[in-house]
């Protein structure tokens, strides 16, 4: 379709989000009407530009100075946060380094889009949110601040931006700061976008909570609820919390271990339902709420797709040994060891909400030491199996993509550079 500029003006990408959004009928800006590429580049620029043609439809220069790590929605379709990386103090006197002289963590920047404009950025520091500070994320006018000790800190963004705005600064407009020191037009170069909050002490805790770093804390129902694991020494185990009150409503966890681990997550398209995935099997929960009675978690279903292999392939022991002529017993292999639950997997998961159709990319063994692998079609609503197609390209490790596109499931596997496309054409059956 087209390929970015090369060469001089080479545009270096350092992060990426594809999205296509209409925010309003009709939409109001040109943004709206094309799907975009909001990309940050390795020289500092933020630009919007059209995914079908590379055109640039708005552009701002943020910073040249700053290392940007990540760029990610805050608020979907509405707000984006862009960080920085993390900055590491050095210790004092560590092979004749000076001392540190900032305890700056990193910055943010949030800019709202539709059109792109500055919301707000700012510097997290030890000195205000704690020495044990690792990483913050912004959602929904919350920031999440996480600590070393698997804590984390919920605070009111609105309340931030109330209370910390020290200065006023909109994009394309002429700024002057410092006393008329330092001048110039906001998202240009030689000027770029300022800090405008000064956050000289910690805002109001909302509340805080314990969770391993590697789940963090996810909120979904309504009335809100959120889940956690609180056990750093055993991660598979998840705790489900009414927001008000923090009473437990459900914990989730299974007493057989497996060699991957569980996942537990708010459900793709519908917060007032749960997921959980154990080893080879994908369950479905329902949060029940009535007035006046507190929340409790409904099981919808469960798939165990370890008893699912369409080549009849049963994980079972045999009780009748084989016994010789001679009377010695010949011991079998066992079906249910370690390579079993090894190949047993489920590797991908996606759902597919027009069609409410769930697929699953899941692995079985297929007999001496084998493994063969199968793209299942769940109805989400009742979790009946509608379809199993064994997947002819496997190997361990590979990246697999899931599309819906035109009642057709496109499922790509990708090996390096060399990429399988495989197309499964839905057909409707009448009722």
């Amino acid at each position: 379709m087209y390929r970015l500029p090369v060469g001089r003006f080479k545009i270096d990408i350092n992060s990426m989000i594809l999205y296509n959004c209409h925010l309003r009928k009709p939409p109001t800006t040109i943004e709206e009407q094309r799907p975009c590429l909001l990309v940050q580049t390795t020289d500092g620029w933020l630009k919007i530009l059209d995914a079908c043609s590379g055109e640039c439809l708005r552009s701002a220069f943020v910073s040249s100075i700053i290392k940007f790590s990540s760029l990610d929605w805050a608020d979907y379709y509405h707000t984006i946060q862009l960080k920085s990386t993390v900055s590491q103090i050095r210790r004092s006197g560590s092979r004749g380094l000076p001392p540190p002289t900032s305890d700056r963590l990193m910055i943010m920047y949030i800019f709202k889009i539709h059109p792109l404009q500055l919301a707000g950025s700012f510097s997290l520091n030890r000195s205000v949110f704690g020495a044990k500070i690792r990483d913050a994320e912004l959602s929904e006018d919350v920031l999440v601040v996480s600590h070393s000790n698997n804590t984390f800190n919920f605070y009111s963004f609105r309340w931030m931006l109330k209370h910390c705005t020290v200065l006023e600064a909109s994009l394309g407009e002429w700024l002057e700061m410092d006393g008329g020191g330092r001048c110039g037009i906001v998202g240009e170069p030689g000027f770029g976008v300022p800090l405008t909050m000064n956050i000289k002490e910690c805002p109001p805790l909302l509340f805080t909570t314990q969770s391993s770093l590697g789940y963090g804390v996810q909120f979904g129902g309504s009335p809100a609820v959120f889940c956690h694991n609180s056990v750093p020494k055993f991660p598979d185990v998840f705790h489900i919390r009414a927001l008000s009150g923090r009473h437990l409503v459900a914990e989730l966890k299974n007493e057989c271990p497996t060699m991957n681990d569980d996942v537990a997550n708010f459900h793709f398209d519908n917060y007032q339902r749960f997921i959980h995935i154990h080893g080879c099997t994908y369950s479905s929960y329902k949060i029940r709420h009535a007035d006046g009675q507190p929340h409790r978690l409904e099981k919808q279903y469960s798939v165990d797709f370890k008893q699912q292999s369409p080549i009849g392939y049963q994980l079972e022991q045999q009780d009748t040994p084989v016994i010789t002529l001679s009377g010695r017993v010949v011991k079998r292999r066992s079906t249910d060891g370690g390579f079993n639950d090894l190949s047993s997997s489920l590797h991908k998961v996606e759902l597919e909400d027009e069609v409410d159709l769930v697929f699953a990319v899941v692995t079985l063994p297929a007999g001496d030491d084998d493994v063969s692998a199968y793209l299942f079609f769940l109805d989400d609503k009742t979790g009946t199996i509608l379809k199993t197609v064994e997947i002819p390209t496997w190997k361990q490790g590979l990246s697999n993509l899931i599309d819906y596109e035109l009642d057709c499931i496109l499922h790509v596997v990708q090996d390096g550079a060399t990429s399988t496309c495989h197309y499964y054409r839905l057909t409707r059956t009448k009722r």
